[in-house]
């Protein structure tokens, strides 16, 4: 599934931060058992996968997602297929993959390519739990 800039869930992910290309050029793929909650796999060419567990994605009777807290997981991996749109396949991969070689010892919430994800994350759940 593909959510368009323009609809109900483009507009509450762009809210957070989302780009509209990346949103343009993402394919969500919801799985009912997966090791994790969610993960974003690169693809060729400027296109990229999100793989996300159902349980997670917190839709309404429409089948619009809700303006909750579970909107964070799909912001996180909506900044990573947005840092895979711009770098492009090869440098994407390299980066994450030197990222954890290099940095031992350093929580992966730091390393350069995740703390922007992260904070886009955090920024999600602190809108949804102060109000």
């Amino acid at each position: 599934m593909k959510y368009r800039p323009d609809s109900v869930s483009g507009v509450r992910l762009r809210q957070y931060g989302v780009s509209s290309s990346a949103l343009n050029k993402t394919t969500i793929v919801v799985f009912r058992y997966l090791f994790g909650k969610a993960i974003t796999l690169p693809l060729p060419f400027g296109r990229c996968a999100i793989i996300v567990r159902k349980s997670i994605l917190d839709r309404e009777l429409d089948g619009e997602l809700a303006d909750s807290a579970a909107l964070a997981i799909l912001v996180h991996q909506y900044c990573h297929a947005y840092q895979c749109i711009e770098w492009g396949f090869l440098m994407y991969v390299w980066r994450h993959l030197h990222s954890r070689v290099r940095a031992r010892g350093v929580p992966r919430q730091e390393h350069q390519v995740e703390r922007e994800c992260y904070r886009s994350e955090q920024a999600v759940l602190d809108a949804h739990t102060l109000s």
